[in-house]
């Protein structure tokens, strides 16, 4: 006996695609840039000042300083804020979500729409209109255009491929789980990326950041040299900070 129409099992529908249009994913890398440019800036600032922190401790080793237990504290909590930091540049969103459906503007995310003809070609269209008034330089800057945008695509998958920047990200995913889920700071703190870790993914962020401003926004930002400011400010502020007169052991 056959079994009766109602107690088949139903066929499974098939999920729809989330599929936006081509203007849509061009207005998207424009609005993810802004928000990942900003982060990325916090993320300069926070390295600076950390970088240069350990560095002028360092410069005077066996040196007892007065408030060691509060420069600990602040250069735990720069730590800690630059791992945060990185977190959101280096969130890849709820996996429950397709990608085009995740409301978050991250590095992996900008990535994936750079890869995609559909962007490439009008980003292209676009830089080809950035100097209007000299017509000649269109092709140059259509494929200064195109060379930013895979300089970044090779920067994310770089950083990806290295063992430092897998681990990296894998910490950081675990830690800020560790924050959501309101563990005690001391769990938190053990799961988070090393020096090296966090630095190598500064890096990298750094990379993706400015091929993307290139080829997105036709923005030729020398991002090095504002690390490098931030270097100087971070410097001189220790160097006064801890000036105090200091008592050897």
């Amino acid at each position: 006996m056959s079994k009766s129409a109602s107690t088949l099992p139903k066929p499974k529908k098939r999920k729809k695609r989330a599929v936006i249009t081509r203007s849509e994913a061009v207005r998207r890398l424009g609005a993810m840039l802004k928000a990942i440019h900003a982060d990325l800036d916090m993320v300069l600032a926070t390295e600076a000042a950390l970088e240069t922190a350990n560095a002028t401790v360092k410069a005077t080793p066996g040196v007892k300083r007065p408030g060691a237990h509060t420069y600990n504290v602040v250069v735990q909590s720069l730590s800690f804020n630059l791992a945060m930091s990185l977190a959101r540049l280096f969130d890849e969103g709820a996996k429950r979500f397709k990608p085009n459906q995740r409301d978050l503007a991250s590095i992996p995310l900008i990535v994936r729409l750079l890869r995609q003809k559909r962007c490439q070609d009008a980003l292209g269209r676009e830089a080809r209109e950035w100097i209007p008034h000299m017509p000649r330089l269109a092709d140059q800057q259509e494929a200064a255009c195109r060379k930013a945008a895979a300089d970044a695509i090779a920067a994310y998958d770089a950083v990806r491929r290295d063992p430092k920047g897998r681990r990296g990200i894998r910490r950081l995913h675990d830690m800020r789980n560790k924050v959501l889920a309101h563990s005690f700071m001391e769990e938190v703190l053990i799961a988070m990326p090393t020096y090296n870790e966090l630095f190598r993914l500064a890096d990298a962020a750094q990379e993706v950041v400015s091929g993307a401003l290139f080829a997105i926004d036709g923005q030729n930002a020398d991002l090095s040299n504002i690390e490098e400011i931030y270097r100087d400010h971070g410097e001189e502020f220790w160097e006064h900070a801890l000036r105090a007169p200091v008592a050897k052991p």
